[in-house]
């Protein structure tokens, strides 16, 4: 038995939506900002894109991995490597740690 509700369409009146422009679909986080010079973007901090990469690089070891997230891991050590060095910000034990941590998990990728 089908209940039919005046406010709801009916199956045999289809659901028409026009699309008018870009979705106003919001990203949880912050906006893109640039990382440097170079073409990475990230999303979130510094230090929650090196707790994303490290858990990554470790659950994938010995899997083969694509060559733009291989780049994406070595320009996200850069930028944490820039950010540990300037004087503008005191660098954290963490954002340390995070940083040995992914190069260790880079060094034990296969070349």
């Amino acid at each position: 038995m089908s209940v039919f509700h005046p406010k709801l369409p009916s199956a045999a009146s289809p659901i028409v939506r026009r699309v008018t422009g870009p979705s106003p679909i919001r990203q949880l986080g912050s906006e893109r900002k640039d990382a440097y010079a170079g073409s990475m973007q990230l999303h979130g901090s510094t230090e929650g894109n090196l707790i994303a990469a490290v858990r990554s690089a470790s659950r994938l070891r010995g899997q083969p991995v694509h060559a733009d997230t291989i780049k994406h891991w070595a320009d996200l050590l850069h930028h944490a490597r820039q950010e540990l060095s300037t004087n503008a910000v005191l660098p954290s034990e963490s954002l340390k740690r995070l940083v040995e941590e992914l190069e260790v998990e880079m060094t034990r990728r296969p070349k």
